[in-house]
């Protein structure tokens, strides 16, 4: 059977911890998936969920400003790092706050002077 044509694509992420990843060979994980059944709901699981995490992400910048997506992102750090396990809350820039809430770095900018006033 003849695959058909993928694009490469680029995907860029950014970490606020170490991470290590590979690379998985798609043809030994459909194989996995198809004869594992529980390999296939570890597998498939995290990935409902993770679509689930996109669309909530679409329907917040469709439907809230950007003044309430970075209160949002910033509520959800502090809960995050309340737990002494994960450590301190690292410092994030204005340019990795923009990136969380799909903005610029200016627009965050003045989000954060008009909440000073």
């Amino acid at each position: 059977m003849e695959r058909p044509f993928r694009p490469v694509r680029s995907v860029h992420a950014i970490t606020l911890t170490d991470v290590h990843a590979l690379r998985i060979d798609p043809q030994a994980m459909l194989r996995l998936i198809h004869t594992d059944n529980n390999a296939c709901d570890f597998i498939i699981s995290p990935l409902i969920s993770l679509q689930t995490r996109v669309i909530e992400n679409c329907a917040d910048i469709l439907l809230y400003s950007s003044n309430i997506r970075l209160a949002h992102a910033g509520s959800s750090i502090a809960q995050l790092y309340q737990d002494p396990e994960v450590g301190p809350v690292p410092k994030l820039s204005q340019q990795d706050l923009a990136n969380m809430i799909g903005v610029t770095r200016q627009r965050v900018n003045a989000i954060l002077k008009r909440s000073n006033k």
